[in-house]
């Protein structure tokens, strides 16, 4: 599979991925949701994406930023917690904002000193050109063969950035990712694209 015809695969799952979780929100929670991202358009935030698998099975994670037009990143670092005996590190890979903002991305995995089922992965997301809001990695774990039917959380622990000039600024609290997990015998469902259907 080409490089092209795997990233357009991935955007299809984040797009049923949203549309499934979205349709199954109360509207309350749709609206309080909307009016979050109408007050929250222009803070700067890292966050964690969504994804379905079975046991054994690859997966990708993305690895969002979201920000208004300033300030300009030069550098983003995350620390993702996940549990090592559902998930596997297998490698990070620039996404396509990523990909445009010709950064380089570096993952590194550690031990979490607070809990022995954890794992940490340190992800850096660093160019000499400001970084451009938008997918900018995928992290590839692969599932355990004897991860059971569930959801599994992966906690944004911390996340920090810099500006081209070197200064810390201030990031908006992001979001966790999630992975839901299915039976080797269940079909994954596939449903109608959120923003076709709504």
């Amino acid at each position: 599979m080409t490089n092209t015809a795997r990233r357009l695969q991935r955007l299809a799952v984040c797009v049923w991925t949203f549309g499934l979780v979205w349709a199954i929100l109360p509207v309350s929670v749709q609206t309080a949701f909307a009016m979050q991202a109408e007050e929250t358009g222009q803070e700067v935030k890292l966050n964690v994406g969504l994804s379905t698998a079975k046991p054994g099975e690859p997966i990708d994670i993305p690895l969002t930023l979201s920000k208004g037009d300033e300030p300009q990143l030069n550098k983003v670092v995350g620390e993702i917690g996940f549990p090592k005996d559902t998930l596997s590190f297998v490698d990070v890979e620039l996404g396509l904002s990523g990909e445009l903002s010709e950064v380089n991305v570096q993952a590194v995995e550690k031990a979490d000193p607070d809990d022995d089922k954890v794992s940490l992965l340190e992800v850096t997301i660093s160019g000499e050109k400001p970084i451009r809001p938008g997918i900018l990695a995928y992290i590839k774990f692969r599932v355990s063969t004897n991860a059971t039917k569930g959801t599994i959380t992966l906690e944004l622990k911390s996340a920090k950035a810099t500006t081209m000039e070197g200064e810390p600024v201030q990031m908006a609290e992001g979001r966790d990712g999630q992975v839901e997990l299915f039976g080797l015998e269940e079909e994954i469902p596939v449903v109608g694209c959120f923003f076709f259907t709504h």
